[in-house]
C-alpha cells in the first residue's frame, strides 16, 4: 500500500472498470524539500481531507516521519522544515485516535482457549493459540515458515518489522503432583 501513496494514478485498474486516482501523497512529491512548509501541508491536508480524512491523516503521518528522518540526515537538514507536519491547522482538524478496546482479557483466555482447541480446522485453531502464546502479529504468524521453526531448541524465529526479526523461545515447566518424585 505504502507505493500507491506517491503514485500519479492514471493506470487502468486491475479490478473493476476505470483508472486509479493519484496517491495522497502525489501532490506533495513536485514540490522541492524547501517547499514544503506548515502552509503548503496544511493546504494539501485540508484538500485530501475531501476525499478521505483517515487516508490523509495516514499520508501526513508517513510524511512527517519521512520531515523528520530528513532533518537528521546532514545533507536534508538545512532544507527541510521539521515541524511543518505540526501546524495547528492540522493538529486541529485530524481525527481523533480511538484507543483499542479489543482484546483478550485474563479471565476469558482459558474458556477461549477450550473453544478454540475445538475447531474443526486444525490449522485455523493453532493459528489462533499461537498468536497470544508468541505475541505475533498476524500478518507475522502467517508469513512463518518451517524454516523459521526449531524443533530443537523449541523456538520460533518470527520476521517483524526489524530486519532480523524476533526469536520467541517455548519454556517448559513441568508440573508435578505431590506424589511425583523426580
Amino acid at each position: 500500500m505504502q507505493r500507491t501513496l506517491a503514485a500519479p494514478g492514471g493506470v487502468a485498474k486491475k479490478r473493476g472498470k476505470g483508472k486509479t486516482v493519484p496517491g495522497s501523497l502525489y501532490a506533495l512529491m513536485a514540490l522541492p524539500l524547501a517547499g514544503v512548509t506548515e502552509d503548503t501541508l496544511a493546504a494539501w491536508f485540508a484538500l485530501e481531507s475531501l476525499r478521505s480524512k483517515h487516508q490523509a491523516t495516514r499520508a501526513l503521518m508517513m510524511f512527517r516521519g519521512f520531515l523528520r528522518w530528513c532533518s537528521i540526515q546532514t545533507e536534508f537538514r538545512a532544507l527541510v522544515h521539521r515541524d511543518a507536519g505540526k501546524a495547528p491547522a492540522i493538529m486541529e482538524s485530524l481525527p481523533g485516535m480511538t484507543r483499542r478496546t479489543d482484546s483478550l482479557e485474563f479471565a476469558q483466555v482459558s474458556g477461549w482457549w477450550g473453544e478454540v482447541s475445538t475447531l474443526p480446522n486444525r490449522t485455523a485453531s493453532a493459528y489462533l493459540r499461537a498468536l497470544p502464546l508468541t505475541g505475533a502479529r498476524r500478518e507475522e504468524m502467517v508469513a512463518l515458515k518451517w524454516d523459521d521453526v526449531d524443533f530443537r531448541w523449541r523456538k520460533l524465529t518470527i520476521a517483524d518489522k526489524v530486519a532480523y526479526g524476533r526469536i520467541c523461545v517455548q519454556h517448559y515447566r513441568r508440573l508435578t503432583s505431590p506424589n511425583t518424585h523426580l
